[in-house]
């Protein structure tokens, strides 16, 4: 599926467009680790492998969905990814097992978010 959308961040702006392509496909006809690591030099042009090759004035952005779990993986640059679910549960293995890598600007909000009913043991902040 194809589609081209305007203002998806921002609504006041006229000028901004986005051209959206939806594929599905299973895992195993994907190479991730290519686009992850693709994904990972962006900020870097000489590096290898690009998504783009066009230069700094594309943009382009990657999502994975797993239609099953209900969950979305968003790697933005070598800094880091956003990871969404349709429910806390899902997210709280990961929550558990990579806590030391969240970002402290975000750490009240995903604490707040997925620690309000239920106690791991972490130690609080």
């Amino acid at each position: 599926m194809y589609l081209k959308v305007s203002r998806l961040y921002d609504a006041k702006d006229k000028s901004e467009f986005w051209n959206v392509a939806v594929i599905k496909l299973r895992v195993d006809r994907i190479n991730y680790h290519q686009i992850l690591k693709a994904i990972s030099v962006v900020d870097f042009p000489p590096r290898q492998p690009r998504i783009d090759n066009r230069g700094f004035l594309s943009n382009k952005q990657v999502f994975f969905l797993n239609i099953n779990l209900r969950i979305i993986y968003h790697m933005y640059d070598d800094r880091g990814l956003d990871i969404v679910a349709s429910n806390k549960e899902t997210l709280l293995p990961l929550y558990k097992d990579f806590n030391n890598w969240i970002l402290e600007s975000n750490r009240t909000q995903i604490d707040n978010n997925l620690m309000k009913e239920i106690d791991f043991g972490l130690p609080k902040i």
